[in-house]
């Protein structure tokens, strides 16, 4: 249980120092992914899934990233 309650700590660490960008980035890839979900229940939307798909892929990047390089240097 100490392991959920830590990577929750080193989520929030990292969520406090995004910048509004970064929100920005986190609420299209929610939007995004929605979409996308929501996309494969319909069948006539299938032509713009590829869109869809690319932009939950390059969102989800940045985030990861963005996490993960937030930390660097404060060692």
């Amino acid at each position: 249980m100490d392991v959920v309650f830590d990577l929750m700590d080193w989520g929030m660490e990292k969520w406090k120092r995004f910048t509004a960008f970064d929100v920005a980035v986190f609420k299209i890839f929610l939007f995004s992914a929605g979409t996308l979900f929501g996309m494969y229940a319909v069948r006539d939307r299938k032509k713009l899934t590829p869109l869809v798909q690319t932009v939950v892929l390059l969102t989800f990047c940045r985030l990861i990233s963005r996490m993960f390089e937030a930390g660097r240097g404060q060692i």
